[in-house]
């Protein structure tokens, strides 16, 4: 580069690639292009965004720093990923990084300025990329979030992007009307200021205990919340600032036991320090005691730990810890009934819940009290159908399930069933069932499917290994995947039909006519574009001349 314009304090990579290009009479990117990876989709407005987040994902970073005479540290800190790299330890991969979801939803995708800052110092700042930094600090006036000509999004980095100028009619965004407000929390900006510079890791522990960004984040924060005691004290923390939920959700966080894998998110760490009145500076300082931690992790036994099968014929039957957790939490049911903490037995497939009210363990089903208790001895007295049905006041239907699972689990002879079922479950049978389950097949008219009869399937469906397969299933979402061929024959087929009617040939407009995003289309590798609009571009010339 010829002229290499030294970054300003606060500066975004995005901004600042756009004052290079300018300074070296170029387009942005042109620039762009000529620091892209190998190997790496050719530029496009849409992955803007990753340049100010992990631009070593895009951009080669030795190249830049030996092209602009800038060190690699001082590209870093235009971009969004020293405020990640708090969260995480040292070493984590760029691309661990990128596909974070700590700062989701957190940023713009379009450009916001400050049109006083733009008058006093051309640049673009990162920080005005942050949804919650409505205002700007220094001159106290509403960012704004178009052209004040056209009305038009300004774009993070276009191909006419230029400093201070609309991409679409070249209007300077500097003559922008300014909107005092006194409407401004200088703490948000204090608090993104901080995350943006070079400080201190939020990982450090103070102790030897093995945790993930999660878990140390949440001590810290509970640790804070019991004004620093040397134990954790259950009512320190429910005096706090935090609501019940909240307290809920960070000590499951601090002893890892939230079911699934969740993050805290940044936007919910910021609020919870703002609560504390903490200064985030304090965080990475927060050294949690030991012992406060031994008390905090070896709390009273939860629910799962406590709790056991009950079902008397499983080998788990009354051993505490042998139920394991859905990821169903509540639920309340039609007739009024609330439950809460879903979980099943891996032994005998069984599926229970807590009754909110009571605090009991009960059966979401009925093989337990119902077939166990008192279907089993009258089938052990040999009853007909229609006569434990009269006797227990339930249906045949109900009653015949109950004779079936006693059957399939081995807990009655055949000769106690009073109709006839299978004598025994053959092995490929057995395979189709669980490869239909794992295929996400419902129950519902599956027996009709396989062109079994009702009694052959529900054999089959209670045994105990095909429940808790049912049960761990994981539902696929419909598979929209084409193959290479029908994806270059689709993009074609549109290109053409732009062709045919004239209509100019983009990247957008063909992504809008397919339904899919842009980044897709890029991903499938099989753009002809350029092609096409060169193509359209010589039509259109021979036209004029």
């Amino acid at each position: 580069m010829l002229n290499r314009p030294k970054p300003n304090k606060g500066e975004s990579l995005t901004g600042y690639l756009q004052r290079v290009a300018q300074a070296n009479y170029i387009s942005s990117h042109e620039l762009w292009r000529w620091f892209i990876l190998k190997g790496k989709h050719y530029p496009q407005s849409s992955m803007a965004r990753v340049i100010d987040f992990v631009p070593g994902c895009l951009l080669d970073l030795k190249k830049m720093t030996c092209s602009l005479n800038i060190n690699k540290e001082t590209i870093l800190l235009m971009t969004f990923q020293e405020a990640l790299s708090k969260f995480y330890p040292y070493g984590t991969s760029e691309t661990q990084l990128l596909s974070s979801k700590i700062l989701s939803g957190i940023t713009l995708q379009t450009r916001w300025f400050c049109p006083e800052c733009l008058e006093e110092e051309l640049f673009y700042k990162l920080i005005w990329q942050v949804k919650e930094i409505e205002v700007c600090p220094k001159h106290k006036v509403e960012l704004i979030s178009c052209c004040p000509r056209c009305h038009r999004s300004i774009p993070l980095l276009d191909v006419k992007s230029k400093v201070g100028l609309c991409s679409y009619c070249n209007s300077s965004l500097a003559d922008a009307p300014r909107i005092n407000t006194t409407d401004m929390d200088k703490s948000r900006c204090d608090d993104w200021n901080y995350l943006l510079g070079v400080n201190d890791n939020f990982l450090t522990m103070g102790s030897n205990y093995k945790c993930n960004f999660n878990q140390i984040l949440a001590s810290k924060l509970i640790y804070t919340a019991c004004n620093y005691q040397e134990t954790y004290s259950k009512e320190t923390l429910k005096k706090s600032c935090f609501n019940k939920n909240t307290q809920q959700v960070l000590l499951q966080t601090a002893r890892g036991t939230r079911v699934g894998s969740r993050v805290l998110h940044i936007d919910n760490f910021l609020n919870l320090i703002r609560l504390l009145r903490l200064n985030i500076e304090i965080i990475p300082k927060i050294n949690v005691l030991t012992s406060f931690l031994d008390s905090l992790l070896s709390q009273k036994e939860t629910i799962k730990e406590k709790i056991s099968c009950i079902a008397p014929w499983c080998k788990s039957y009354k051993k505490p810890g042998s139920l394991h957790r859905t990821l169903t939490s509540v639920k309340s049911l039609i007739g009024g009934e609330n439950l809460k903490y879903y979980l099943y037995c891996n032994e005998c497939g069984i599926e229970y819940a807590i009754d909110a009210n009571t605090g009991t363990l009960i059966e979401r089903g009925y093989f337990i009290n119902l077939a166990w208790y008192k279907v089993r001895p009258l089938l052990l007295e040999n009853k007909t159908l229609a006569q434990v049905a009269l006797e227990l006041s339930q249906t045949k239907d109900r009653i015949r399930r109950c004779c079936i699972f006693l059957f399939a689990n081995s807990l009655v002879e055949k000769n106690n069933i009073p109709f006839n079922v299978p004598e025994q479950h053959e092995d490929s049978k057995l395979e189709i069932m669980l490869e239909e389950i794992n295929k996400g097949v419902r129950a519902k008219g599956f027996w009709r499917n396989q062109g079994w009869i009702y009694n052959e399937f529900l054999f089959y469906w209670f045994r105990s290994d095909v429940q808790v397969a049912y049960i761990q299933r994981k539902i696929p979402r419909e598979d929209k995947r084409i193959d290479k061929l029908q994806k270059q024959e689709r993009v074609l087929e549109v290109l053409n039909n732009l062709l045919d009617n004239n209509i100019s040939i983009t990247i957008a407009k063909v992504a809008e006519a397919m339904s899919v995003c842009p980044e897709t289309l890029r991903q499938w590798e099989v753009l002809k574009i350029n092609k096409a609009k060169t193509e359209q571009k010589s039509i259109r010339h021979k036209i004029h001349t």
